[in-house]
């Protein structure tokens, strides 16, 4: 992907000089800096995050009984099998089931006023927040748009 980056940032964008074309030129500049951050970033970040978002589950369980059989049928499953690698599309389906289980929780939570779950919540949010950041704000951030 770098060198496709390279590539179109050396010889084909400097080349451009209608203004619609040069436009729609850094908007594929950006998106090629979105992928490329998200090739870098985004299993390891899954990884992190499923094993944050796991912990959560442990700990607001006790406070969403309605959804503490859901959690801990989630937290049993296997999505990568002992000894493989865990592609990204393997991590991206633990990270929905387990991201599904949390909104049944978050909808459970407003009947209770456990306020400690309440901030595990919202203190995993937003680290979950802060790891996808490198590639959904970081890349955009500071940027030309036209």
């Amino acid at each position: 992907m770098k060198s496709v980056m390279w590539t179109y940032e050396q010889w084909l964008a400097p080349n451009i000089d209608d203004p619609y074309a040069k436009s729609l030129s850094i908007t594929t500049g950006l998106l090629m800096e979105h992928v490329a951050a998200r090739i870098e970033s985004e299993g390891q970040a899954l990884w992190d995050d499923n094993r944050d978002l796991r912990s959560v589950l442990i700990a607001i369980s006790p406070a969403v009984p309605n959804v503490s059989a859901e959690i801990e049928e989630v937290l049993a499953r296997r999505f990568v099998g002992e000894g493989e690698y865990p592609s990204v599309d393997k991590l991206v389906d633990e990270a929905e089931s387990l991201r599904r289980v949390l909104t049944h929780s978050i909808d459970a939570l407003w009947e209770h006023e456990d306020q400690c779950a309440h901030a595990l919540v919202r203190e995993y949010l937003s680290r979950q927040l802060m790891r996808e950041a490198r590639w959904m704000a970081d890349v955009f951030v500071g940027k030309p748009r036209r």
